[in-house]
Order: C-alpha cells, then structure tokens, then sequence
C-alpha cells in the first residue's frame, strides 16, 4: 500500500489509521497460520497492535501498569482470548469457533483504530473532530 507524504494533520491521522488498519486485516487474512500459532492461551494475556509506520502487526503481552503516566497512543484491548465461564478460551481449545473469535478480535482492532485516531485528533478545533467523527462513521 503506497502513501503520498501527509500534506496536514488530517491526512496524518488518516494515513496512520488505513496503515494500521491494511496491518491488521493482514493479521487477520492473509497471516491468519501465523497469527494463530502465535496466540497460544498458555502465554498468557496477549495483545494484536499494529506499527503504522512499518504497515505490520504484532502479538505483545499488554504493557505493565508501572505508573501513571499517559501512553503516547491508547493501548489495544488486552484479549485475544476470550473469557467463557470465567477461563480464558481460544478457538483451539474448541469452545468458540474460529469465524466468532475473528469476529471478536476484529471488533476489538476496530475500536482500537477509531480510539488511536480519536486520540492524535483530541487537540484539534470542532468542526475537525466533527469530520473525524464522520469519517469514523463510514
């Protein structure tokens, strides 16, 4: 996926969020082997993010809560099991088929995108976070 150099904040923000975005829908398509060997419920909570930057995702344990300060962007949702009856679940232990576990993982990229671009757009006037609002509409 090819970008032109962001020529305003606008296009910052939309750039970053179809980034993120095209590394995740990789995850979760065309890397999907890979995506599931890496997420194994014996290691524990695990997070998907993407790296705008490099277009790529990866598999991390969520970062320690050590202090109070504001990370620079908001963290992914921290789960890419599920609980069920209490007990973290991934579609290999059968439980939750691999089409409802995607749909789930894929709801949780959504709002982690449309939080990250809510986020690098907080300091922007009215009428920008109205158009940020519509674009998140679509």
């Amino acid at each position: 996926m090819a970008s032109l150099p962001p020529r305003d904040v606008d296009s910052q923000v939309f750039n970053d969020f179809c980034c993120r975005r095209y590394a995740l829908i990789e995850a979760l398509t065309t890397d999907l082997d890979q995506f599931l060997d890496i997420c194994d419920p014996e290691k524990g909570v695990l997070c998907l993010s993407a790296n705008a930057a490099k277009m790529s995702w990866d598999v991390t344990c969520p970062p320690p809560e050590l202090d109070m300060t504001p990370p620079e962007l908001p963290q992914p949702a921290p789960g890419v099991f599920f609980k069920r009856e209490g007990k973290p679940v991934s579609y290999k232990q059968e439980a939750m088929p691999l089409s409802e576990w995607l749909l789930k993982i894929a709801i949780q990229c959504d709002t982690w995108l449309k939080s990250v671009a809510s986020h690098r757009g907080a300091h922007w006037d009215t009428s920008a976070r109205q158009g940020l609002l519509q674009f998140h509409s679509l």
